[in-house]
């Protein structure tokens, strides 16, 4: 069975699909990864999931997370966690770099570690106040 020519180069037969997004490929826009299983991308989602550098959403969600975390800070840690989800949504549909990953899964805990701190702080504080407060009373 004929492929169709190159998404790239469209004078260039294909030599194979995408295992990504599908797309036509000659061998000069194929590239391997080196991940387990190895997976024989086209340049394009090659270089978008295992770009260079991570994204900054990526980057902004663990700085989110981690100023949230050393000032427990809920209104920090909560944007944070969120970015991060979306982060990771991003990556694994391929529209965002791999080297985020690390980043986006560090700024997801540290956002939901910097919640149940803050919220378990408030919710002592609460409870320190309502039982002062009983006291006092008598």
């Amino acid at each position: 069975m004929a492929l169709g020519n190159c998404a790239i180069h469209p004078d260039v037969p294909a030599a194979q699909t995408c295992e990504r997004c599908g797309a036509f490929a000659c061998a000069s826009c194929l590239e391997v990864t080196d991940t387990e299983p190895q997976q024989t991308l086209c340049a394009n989602c090659y270089r978008n999931y295992f770009g260079e550098k991570a994204s900054q959403r990526a980057v902004l969600a663990l700085v989110l997370s981690v100023v949230g975390i050393s000032m427990f800070c809920l209104f920090l840690g909560v944007p944070g966690w969120v970015l991060a989800e979306q982060e990771l949504a991003a990556i694994d549909r391929g529209e965002a770099p791999m080297k985020g990953r690390n980043l986006a899964l560090g700024a997801k805990w540290l956002g939901i570690i910097t919640t149940v701190l803050t919220v378990l702080v408030v919710l002592g504080g609460v409870l320190m106040a309502v039982s002062i407060g009983s006291k006092s009373r008598w």
